[in-house]
């Protein structure tokens, strides 16, 4: 998955059948740092789009704040045999235009996310062979071979009405939020679902807006915000002087440099290596993060399952960087566009590749504009995240690291053009292994592999800060979103 820290515009809200009440006068307010990219769940699979749709849908399973697989949509399932699997469905849910879920809603929605062709979430069901309505409340999954973390996998693909369009703008889920209010982009407004499987939420309404620089910080301490996500490092001690909380915690995603390896001059493993030793990984967390972070040296970090503790971060090595370079056919160094979101750490980031001889021109984009540039195979060198928001590495192999498959579906967000067929049988394989030992084994393998041919180069692990208003009751998920049933004021303002 994508992380924002995509363009499809946030359209009119207007079709909902249900009456919309006014905006409430005092809503629990989020500040986001930038906008969802898009308001269909089966399109962008980006972490804040898929943070602020997963409380207006809701999937067959859900992921803890542990990340342990729990019960959504389907109150239950049991397997056949193993390669078969059957869901119960949960009573009396409804959509939120009050229409009830049916298993023919579960299905099409499966099948809708492995087929749309803008769907990036082709690789969470690439082991699904066929999924059918067995009764009204009852489907059945059929995987092409036994696949471990179906029921993980499961939890990101959220249900929709069986007659939804192409492409959703005017979202109808069965989760605990519905959007409501009129006209188009933000803020985005929220109103509890009273008919909601679980009971309604305690916060009624909920207004979430994209606060920019340099007003981010102000607004919590104003009180404009209630939970401010993506706080920078060098926010973090205006925030604590105010008297307000600050929670930072390890979160889900590395941040990397990704190069095309498809084309000059990353197609040459040895500038791609050279890229590598050119970082100071450690001096990087303690000038951008001011250590909130650490160094990186594989595609996870340290709390997802499949991290390797043997792939230390490299240490830096200017000269061997340089004459990697030499030898690729680049003694006087080369000169490549760095394209960026907002980072306020790319400018020492550009000055350590340029001391190995790699200089590095930042370009900045708007996110949205940057994983279009991604997706259409035009950024040949770029700075962003990946993020293993299910804690498990596997979601990293199958969506951004193994060859691209339309038809089953891997790779989905690969954009770097990279291909090995050796670690794609690899990839494949760990889908198949159910003890935890043996698949632990063949995802650090799998990342070892990875980490030779350096398709992306690992630079450090972020920690998620969070900037928490006053009254306000939120502790962190292991994943990193925030989920608004799990908020709560403590005391009226």
């Amino acid at each position: 998955m994508r992380e924002a820290w995509f363009g499809a515009a946030l359209l009119s809200l207007t079709a909902c059948s249900l009456e919309r009440p006014p905006v409430a006068e005092n809503p629990l307010r989020i500040g986001l740092h930038v906008a969802p990219a898009s308001l269909d769940p089966h399109e962008r699979n980006e972490f804040v789009t898929f943070a602020v749709l997963s409380n207006v849908y809701e999937a067959l399973t859900a992921l803890s704040p542990a990340l342990r697989v729990e019960p959504a949509l389907a109150e239950s399932w049991h397997s056949l045999d193993d390669r078969t699997w059957r869901f119960r469905l949960r009573r009396g849910v409804v959509f939120h235009d009050g229409s009830p879920l049916t298993a023919a809603d579960v299905v099409f929605s499966l099948q809708r996310a492995r087929s749309l062709p803008a769907s990036e979430f082709k690789s969470y069901l690439a082991v699904m062979e066929s999924a059918r309505e067995v009764a009204p409340d009852e489907v059945e999954i059929v995987t092409q071979r036994p696949n471990a973390v179906l029921l993980s996998r499961l939890a990101f693909v959220l249900i929709v009405p069986h007659d939804s369009p192409v492409p959703i703008s005017e979202p109808v889920g069965t989760g605990p939020y519905r959007l409501v209010g009129s006209g188009a982009g933000l803020p985005l407004h929220l109103a509890a679902f009273d008919r909601h499987w679980s009971g309604s939420p305690r916060e009624r309404a909920v207004e979430l807006d994209v606060i920019k620089d340099p007003d981010r910080t102000q607004a919590l301490l104003d009180g404009r915000t209630d939970l401010l996500l993506e706080v920078a490092p060098g926010e973090v001690e205006a925030i604590r002087g105010a008297g307000l909380r600050v929670v930072s915690s390890p979160g889900p995603a590395v941040d990397v440099l990704q190069m095309r390896t498809d084309a000059l001059p990353f197609r040459d493993v040895r500038v791609r290596r050279a890229v590598s030793l050119a970082l100071d990984r450690q001096a990087l967390v303690d000038r951008v993060l001011l250590g909130h972070g650490a160094p990186a040296g594989q595609l996870v970090s340290r709390n997802v399952f499949g991290f390797d503790p043997a792939l230390a971060p490299p240490p830096r090595d200017v000269s061997a960087a340089r004459r990697l370079l030499a030898e690729a056919g680049y003694a006087s160094g080369l000169d490549v566009e760095l394209e960026h979101r907002r980072e306020n750490g790319i400018d020492e980031l550009a000055r350590q590749l340029k001391e190995a001889g790699i200089r590095a021109q930042p370009q900045q984009y708007h996110w949205h504009e940057l994983i279009s540039r991604l997706a259409q195979g035009r950024v040949r060198f770029a700075f962003l995240a990946i993020v293993s928001d299910s804690g498990e590495a596997g979601d990293v192999f199958d969506s951004t690291v193994h060859t691209r498959d339309a038809v089953a579906g891997f790779g989905d967000s690969n954009d770097t053009g990279y291909s090995n067929p050796a670690l794609d049988a690899l990839i494949e394989s760990t889908g198949r292994t159910a003890g935890l030992d043996e698949r632990r084994r063949l995802l650090q393998n799998c990342m070892r592999l990875t980490m030779r041919d350096l398709p992306l180069v690992p630079v450090f692990e972020r920690n998620l800060i969070w900037g928490v208003g006053r009254g306000i009751a939120f502790e962190p998920r292991a994943d990193g979103r925030v989920l608004l049933r799990d908020i709560r004021r403590e005391r009226p303002r």
